[in-house]
């Protein structure tokens, strides 16, 4: 999983490839000349964004703007459907693994038996038991961290 990774950061994040100056352009693209009525295809009545969008071959203006949208969609439906479907793996075993160390701190403490006996030296520290008062609020706070 690293490596796959790895490969689409490198491939793709790496470079900066807009600058904000660059974004705030194409905002204001988007809001001043994109959904303009002057900019409106007469014959089929289509907006420039309409056909930047659909990728239209004939388009006379917005070049800029069509090659960052076919970047965009190349990446969505590409290494960035790749990178969600990692990102979304990874963070339910991260959930997982909290959830089956929670659950066995939870039974460790659950079977310990009743009443406090700490034997303790320098080399090993044990717990032999543990009280009533401490087994509920471990097991409250155990329990708040599974939701």
């Amino acid at each position: 999983i690293q490596v796959i990774f790895a490969y689409i950061l490198l491939v793709n994040l790496t470079q900066k490839q807009f600058t904000d100056d660059t974004i705030l352009g194409f905002r204001e693209w988007r809001r001043n000349i994109a959904h303009s009525s002057s900019f409106m295809e007469e014959n089929t009545q289509v907006s420039l964004a309409a056909r930047v969008c659909s990728s239209h071959a004939g388009l006379e203006l917005s070049g800029t703007q069509s090659s960052a949208h076919v970047s965009f969609k190349s990446y969505l439906q590409g290494h960035g459907v790749l990178m969600c479907a990692l990102t979304v793996l990874l963070w339910v075993l991260t959930v997982l693994k909290e959830l089956t160390g929670a659950l066995s701190f939870i039974r460790g403490i659950w079977y310990l038996p009743r009443g406090l006996k700490f034997f303790g030296n320098e080399e090993m520290n044990s717990i032999s038991g543990i009280g009533d008062f401490r087994r509920s609020i471990i097991l409250i706070v155990q329990l708040s961290r599974l939701f």
